[in-house]
C-alpha cells in the first residue's frame, strides 16, 4: 500500500461512488484532511482513508496487499472504527474476527441521520441557543478557546483533525460552554470538504440534559445555514438521533461498524 498526499487522492474518487455524502470520507479523499493508502498510484482497486476515530475500506480488497493493509490496521489503526462500505471487504473482516484478534473484534452500530437545509426551522435553533441557564453561555471556539479543547481527553476532537489553529480558524466553526476555563459542552467541526463539514458534539457527563450541546450545536447550524454550508450529522448512538432529530435532522438507518 502506498501512501498519497493532497491532489493526488482524487484517484480514489471512483472507489467512493455512492458515499459522496460522507463528509468525513471526503475530507480525505479530496486532500483536506486525515491520510490516504492505495494499491497503485494511477489506478487504485482499493483504498484505506484514515482520519481522527475512523477509517475507511474503499474498493475491492486485494489479498496481494494484505500483509500492508494488515501493518496499516495494527499500526495505527486498532481501536479506531473501521467504516467498511462493501462486501468486497468480507475476508479481511473474517481473518481479523476468527485469525489474528479474535478476543478483541468487535462489531457495533451507529445511526445515520439526514438533513436538509430546508428542514431546519431556525427561529427554533435560535432558541435553543439560548435556552440555558444564566450562568451558561455558548461562545465561540476562538485563540483563547482553541487551546483548552486540547486539555480534556474527550474535547480534543473539537479540533483535532485540523493541521494547526490556523487551519480551524479558515475551515472550522465551533462552539462551547465554559465553567470556570473548563469546557463542559461544545459542537464543533470534525472534518470538512467542499460545502460540507461534519459536527462532533459531546457534554461532560455530570452536564448532560441541560441543553448545553444542543445550544452550541444550534449556534453552530445557525452559523452554517449563513455560509450556506452543509452540516452533517452521524450518531454514535441513539441519544444522539435524538439531538439531531430535535435540531431538523431525520432518521435514516442503523448500520454496522467494526474495531480490532
Amino acid at each position: 500500500m502506498i501512501e498519497i498526499f493532497g491532489e493526488e487522492r482524487k484517484v480514489t474518487l471512483p472507489l467512493c461512488v455512492g458515499l459522496e455524502e460522507d463528509v468525513t470520507l471526503y475530507a480525505c479523499v479530496e486532500g483536506q484532511m486525515g491520510r490516504v493508502w492505495v494499491d497503485a498510484i494511477d489506478d487504485p482497486t482499493c483504498a484505506i482513508a484514515l482520519i481522527g476515530d475512523f477509517y475507511f475500506f474503499l474498493g475491492e480488497y486485494n489479498k496481494d496487499a494484505e500483509i500492508e493493509i494488515l501493518d496499516i490496521i495494527s499500526g495505527l489503526c486498532k481501536g479506531k472504527i473501521m467504516m467498511v462500505e462493501s462486501q468486497l471487504w468480507e475476508p479481511l473482516l473474517k481473518k481479523l474476527k476468527e485469525e489474528l484478534y479474535p478476543d478483541s473484534f468487535k462489531s457495533f452500530s451507529r445511526y445515520a441521520v439526514k438533513g436538509k437545509i430546508e428542514w431546519f426551522n431556525q427561529e427554533k435553533l435560535k432558541e435553543y441557543a439560548v435556552a440555558i441557564e444564566p450562568e451558561f453561555q455558548a461562545l465561540r471556539i476562538d485563540e483563547r478557546i482553541y487551546p483548552i479543547t486540547q486539555e480534556q481527553y474527550w474535547t480534543t476532537d473539537f479540533c483535532s483533525n485540523f493541521i494547526s489553529q490556523e487551519d480551524y480558524f479558515k475551515h472550522g466553526i465551533g462552539f462551547v460552554i465554559l465553567q470556570k476555563d473548563e469546557i463542559i459542552a461544545g459542537a464543533s467541526t470534525y472534518s470538512y470538504c467542499a460545502g460540507k463539514l461534519e459536527i462532533t458534539i459531546e457534554t461532560k457527563e455530570e452536564f448532560r440534559k441541560r441543553g448545553l450541546a444542543l445550544a452550541c450545536a444550534s449556534k453552530l447550524i445557525l452559523e452554517c445555514i449563513s455560509r450556506n454550508i452543509y452540516p452533517r450529522w452521524d450518531a454514535a448512538n441513539l441519544a444522539s438521533v435524538a439531538v439531531a432529530e430535535k435540531l431538523g435532522y431525520r432518521f435514516s438507518h442503523e448500520y454496522t461498524v467494526y474495531m480490532v
